[in-house]
């Protein structure tokens, strides 16, 4: 007798997109509003945010007014959200996300961390929640910060689109 092993894939129920939204508290453009696009989201956990952290890596990378220049959202981890339809709808082509479980997102995949990956057309990385990087480096070592300085240099420095 033949022994027949299936993957195991784990199902995440995503909400639609329009019952996501609400989240952001008025961050994102409403579906059907017009939407100015950005080169780049930045998905991080609001949980373990670090705003100003988060600024001064968008600075180095070359965003001088991050907020304008990206989209960045703060997501609860574990929250399941229709991340290829956000990406569309927003029109950015670069996605960094910090610290959130890549399941409940959409992305069944494994992800290395700070390894930028193209996936679908749109330039992906994974990093360590903004709080840990930031930590890390309070203490001398700079492993994390170093990785992810290398991943961002490699794919997403901020330059003019028209």
């Amino acid at each position: 007798m033949t022994n027949v092993r299936f993957i195991d894939f784990q199902i995440t129920e995503v909400p639609e997109l329009t019952d996501n939204l609400a989240e952001w508290q008025g961050s994102v453009p409403a579906i059907g509003e017009a939407v100015n696009p950005r080169p780049l989201l930045v998905l991080y956990d609001q949980a373990t945010a670090a705003p100003d952290f988060l600024e001064s890596i968008l600075t180095a990378a070359g965003y001088q007014q991050a907020d304008q220049e990206a989209w960045l959202l703060g997501w609860s981890q574990g929250a399941p959200l229709d991340l290829a339809a956000l990406m569309r709808h927003l029109g950015s082509e670069q996605l960094i996300i910090f610290g959130l479980d890549l399941a409940p997102l959409g992305l069944h995949l494994q992800l290395a961390p700070y390894v930028p990956v193209q996936l679908a057309g749109v330039w992906c990385m994974r990093a360590d929640g903004l709080a840990n990087i930031q930590a890390e480096k309070a203490t001398g070592r700079t492993a994390k910060a170093a990785a992810l300085w290398k991943g961002i240099k490699s794919q997403f420095l901020y330059t003019k689109h028209s």
